[in-house]
């Protein structure tokens, strides 16, 4: 992997509201990021060690998870898992500029790995459709923010002309 590919993955494991979860080569769970932690209230020594088996068993029954498994072409994994939940967008207490930058971020890590690495075809899909997630959870952010801005406009009275 290129020093470029290698900061992008970097930014997007640390910044991208889905979990995301590294299976070695051994098949065990390596390493975890953040948004893993927010997604499912699972600490990373909690899955840290144990095989991926046992990973898919402990999320087997969460409600409201998602999980994506893709193999990627790093020769030093076995699998990375994108796990998605219906809160991992909680915006109430964020500033939108906050709010829009984790799957800006994502979106941009992404696009990255895509440009720099020669991923095989099944690959490409998945990181493709990754993105396509990540472009309507900032769509629908954005509507959320316009609607409730309309909302504030109309209850405090002002008006907009066009």
């Amino acid at each position: 992997m290129s020093t470029l590919a290698a900061q992008a993955f970097a930014v997007a494991w640390e910044y991208n509201p889905l979990g995301m979860v590294a299976i070695d080569t051994a098949g065990k769970v390596c390493a975890v990021n953040p948004g893993f932690v927010r997604c499912t209230a699972i600490s990373a020594a909690q899955v840290i060690g144990i095989d991926e088996a046992d990973f898919n068993r402990a999320l087997t029954g969460m409600v409201g998870l998602q999980l994506k498994r893709i193999e990627p072409t790093e020769e030093s994994l076995r699998a990375i898992y994108f796990v998605n939940s219906c809160d991992a967008y909680d915006t109430g207490s964020l500033p939108i500029a906050e709010t829009l930058r984790e799957p800006l971020t994502s979106i941009y890590g992404f696009i990255e790995l895509l440009y720099t690495q020669n991923y095989d075809e099944q690959t490409r899909q998945n990181l493709i459709l990754i993105l396509l997630e990540q472009v309507e959870v900032m769509s629908n952010l954005l509507n959320e923010q316009l609607d409730s801005h309309q909302i504030l406009f109309k209850n405090t009275g002002y008006r907009l002309h066009e």
